[in-house]
């Protein structure tokens, strides 16, 4: 049922896309198209994925130092490919956890890095967009709409980092928590937000999962920029920097596959709003889907290269990350 509602979400947005884009208008734009311009703004998505490794690996260096880089990269790049392309109820984050827990590890170890990188994520993506609607002169309605609004967003993401690092916050949660400590649910979050607090009172590590998540969303705003270039939008960097990470938030909610469908119907509202003709804004999202594909084809090349790959797929929906043993628990950082 969860897939089939993200599968409808996402074909009634490109429906209503459909329907209000000038279609005359898009071929037009289609046929001027630098198509060569498609392989950058690829490898600039690719790249991010690379850091977005780097920062993972971090994470699960904090619990053990087993985990590299190297040994770490196939699985993600497997992760992003189910993230962005299929319509699967088994999502790339799921896929990584998983694979973390059936090798002996706890479910703070799996399921912690992975929530707190996507957090920091959105934090970062606020950030991007929060810095450039205040510094921009724009009387664009809804950016100016964003001028109140992303500041109190922003705040509230770094309230939650200071609060996660807060050692008598820390305190108070884990006594609520352990009085359901005999629920096997309740005692699986406990560890989860027991390595939560210990990544965020190490101001040093967020600092740098913030910076690494600030590269990688401003690799996502060149690929655009490359786009942008592609079809003559006439938008700069700084038009994209306003603009893509909202597209970025809009599409991290989990209520379509993949982001398609909320994605492109942001993008071209965005586009449109900074001055971009409503044909080259909705090339401009269209085109970001071969974009995500070409970025993506490793993972789909290494999941397929490995053994037993379908039995993965059904271990992962089968698996319950609450059903903790503790024959290997997670070294202390």
């Amino acid at each position: 049922m969860k897939t089939l509602f993200k599968i409808v979400v996402s074909i009634a947005l490109l429906a209503t896309l459909a329907f209000v884009l000038d279609w005359g208008d898009v071929w037009q734009q289609l046929q001027l198209v630098k198509w060569w311009l498609l392989l950058p703004a690829a490898l600039l998505h690719f790249g991010g994925l690379l850091i977005a490794n780097g920062r993972w690996t971090l994470l699960l260096q904090h619990h053990r130092e087993e985990y590299n880089y190297r040994s770490l990269l196939p699985l993600y790049l497997i992760g992003a490919f189910f993230n962005n392309m299929l319509p699967s109820s088994t999502g790339g984050d799921l896929v990584r956890v998983y694979y973390i827990y059936r090798h002996g590890h706890g479910s703070e170890v799996a399921v912690s890095p992975v929530a707190t990188e996507r957090f920091i994520g959105l934090v970062s993506i606020c950030t991007m967009a929060t810095v450039a609607v205040l510094l921009v002169p724009s009387t664009i309605p809804v950016i100016v709409a964003l001028k109140t609004t992303l500041p109190l967003v922003l705040a509230g993401g770094f309230a939650v980092i200071l609060l996660m690092g807060n050692r008598h916050f820390f305190s108070a949660v884990s006594r609520l928590l352990k009085r359901w400590h005999h629920v096997r649910a309740v005692n699986a979050l406990e560890r989860i937000f027991s390595a939560g607090h210990e990544y965020f009172r190490n101001p040093v590590l967020i600092l740098t999962l913030l910076a690494m998540s600030l590269v990688i969303h401003t690799m996502v705003v060149g690929a655009f920029l490359c786009l942008g270039y592609a079809v003559n939008s006439g938008a700069d960097f700084v038009d994209f920097m306003m603009t893509v990470p909202l597209v970025l938030a809009a599409a991290s909610l989990p209520v379509s596959v993949g982001g398609l469908g909320v994605r492109e119907t942001t993008a071209v509202a965005l586009f449109t709003a900074i001055g971009i003709s409503k044909g080259a804004a909705g090339v401009i999202a269209l085109l970001f889907i071969p974009t995500l594909l070409l970025s993506t084809l490793p993972g789909l090349f290494l999941f397929l290269r490995m053994k037993d790959h379908g039995r993965l797929l059904k271990d992962v929906q089968r698996g319950d990350l609450a059903d903790d043993t503790e024959k290997n628990p997670s070294r202390s950082p």
